[in-house]
């Protein structure tokens, strides 16, 4: 009796253990998915937009011209979406425990993100705007390594770029709050060109860029560089959150 019942509780914990890592292992390879899903059809989106670009930014400009309501609605989300946002995640992932893996997969995500977004800038060299009819270029004015003065980097979109990739962070960091940034970040990208500084197709292909470079880069590192994050009780702190109990810090995250 003794040695079926020990048989059937190693059965039974061995069943539990297998669910659990294949629990475990869902939600990063579906993130992941989503994200080359997301991030291909932003860039299909942006080649689509491209011929349209002139004219969906005299719409968007006229939804929302100089000193109106609607102007101030689509620049109030970018606060979100600034450097002090990443700064302060900075400073949350360096108070937990596996700071120093956070901290690379923080790194590698931003850093890599921003050098791609302005090699692509100077490589295309894409007039913005606001700079292109000034100087009588046209939504299509294109100088690779052209004259900086002239403000050859509208192509992809830094803000969208940014915005998109801070979203991927949060949402891998504090997934419920996934949905609750979505709408800003999307008014956000929009705004820029709201005011006349990116065409649509420069706001989706930035978009598209840092999708992308996140799925990349959760592929390489794995899904223990962007852990779930949690309040665990007692210690006023953010932790890494257990597989089963989301109060409880990973062991295995904190012994790095």
């Amino acid at each position: 009796m003794d040695s079926r019942a020990s048989g059937k509780t190693l059965s039974a914990a061995g069943h539990n253990l297998v669910r659990g890592l294949s629990r475990a292992d869902r939600r990063p390879s579906g993130y992941r998915g989503g994200l080359l899903l997301l991030g291909a059809a932003c860039l299909f989106l942006a080649l689509a937009a491209l011929p349209f670009d002139e004219a969906t930014l005299n719409w968007f400009a006229g939804l929302a011209p100089h000193g109106s309501y609607m102007r101030r609605v689509f620049k109030m989300p970018a606060h979100l979406f600034a450097w002090w946002t990443f700064a302060g995640l900075a400073v949350l992932l360096l108070a937990q425990p596996a700071r120093k893996r956070l901290l690379t997969g923080f790194g590698v995500a931003l850093v890599g993100c921003a050098g791609a977004l302005h090699a692509l800038k100077l490589l295309i060299g894409r007039a913005r705007p606001d700079a292109g009819f000034l100087h009588g270029h046209g939504a299509y004015y294109f100088d690779a390594f052209g004259d900086p003065r002239l403000q050859l980097d509208s192509l992809p979109s830094g803000h969208a770029a940014m915005t998109a990739l801070l979203l991927v962070l949060l949402g891998l960091y504090f997934p419920r709050s996934r949905w609750l940034l979505v709408l800003p970040a999307v008014v956000t990208c929009l705004g820029r060109v709201a005011i006349e500084r990116h065409f649509l197709s420069d706001v989706l292909a930035g978009a598209g860029l840092a999708l992308l470079w996140m799925h990349v880069v959760v592929g390489r590192l794995g899904p223990e560089y962007y852990p779930r994050l949690s309040f665990t009780a007692g210690r006023g702190r953010l932790l890494p959150a257990s597989r089963g109990h989301r109060g409880a810090p990973a062991s295995s995250l904190e012994s790095t």
